[in-house]
C-alpha cells in the first residue's frame, strides 16, 4: 500500500508502513518496539516503553499534542 497515495490526514495521525501493513495513530508509536536490535540502554529503554501499548498510546498522545502546540508558537501551518 503507497501511503503517500492513500486519502489520510497527516494532521490528524502518524501514519507508518512496515512490511507491507500500515500502522496508524498510536500503533505507530508500538512498531518500533517490534523491530530487533535493542543494542545500547536508550534503544533497550525506548523499546520497554513502547512495547506497552498503553504507555505508547499516552506517549503519541503528547507528541502529538506538543506537535500543535509547536507549530503554533512558531507560527507555521499544518501540512497541506
Amino acid at each position: 500500500m503507497d501511503v503517500r497515495a492513500a486519502d489520510f490526514d497527516l494532521n490528524k495521525c502518524m501514519i507508518a508502513e512496515n512490511l507491507g501493513q500500515c500502522y496508524f495513530g498510536p500503533d505507530c508509536m508500538h512498531l518500533p518496539s517490534l523491530v530487533p536490535g535493542r543494542s545500547g540502554f536508550v534503544n533497550r529503554t525506548i523499546a520497554t516503553i513502547l512495547s506497552r501499548r498503553s504507555l505508547a498510546r499516552r506517549l503519541y498522545s503528547f507528541l502529538r499534542s506538543s506537535r500543535s502546540a509547536t507549530l503554533c508558537v512558531l507560527g507555521r501551518s499544518l501540512i497541506a
